[in-house]
């Protein structure tokens, strides 16, 4: 659980800090002992849809919710 709330920490944190780009979506980096079902659940309770851009880099693609955009 501690994990998870971290991760969810971690996401708010950013999207205070970064803005969304004109289509909605912001770039997240993770560290690699992010689990990938961790971090998409964590994305879903905060009311965000979550995509991994890139395995390698740990690259996530975060989308707003519909009634943000």
């Amino acid at each position: 659980m501690k994990r998870l709330a971290a991760i969810k920490d971690y996401i708010i944190e950013q999207t205070l800090h970064k803005t969304f780009n004109p289509k909605g979506q912001l770039t997240l980096y993770f560290s690699n002992c992010c689990l990938p079902d961790e971090i998409v659940l964590a994305a879903r309770e905060l009311g965000y849809t979550i995509h991994l851009k890139s395995e390698q880099a740990s690259a996530w693609i975060l989308e707003e919710p519909p009634t943000k955009k």
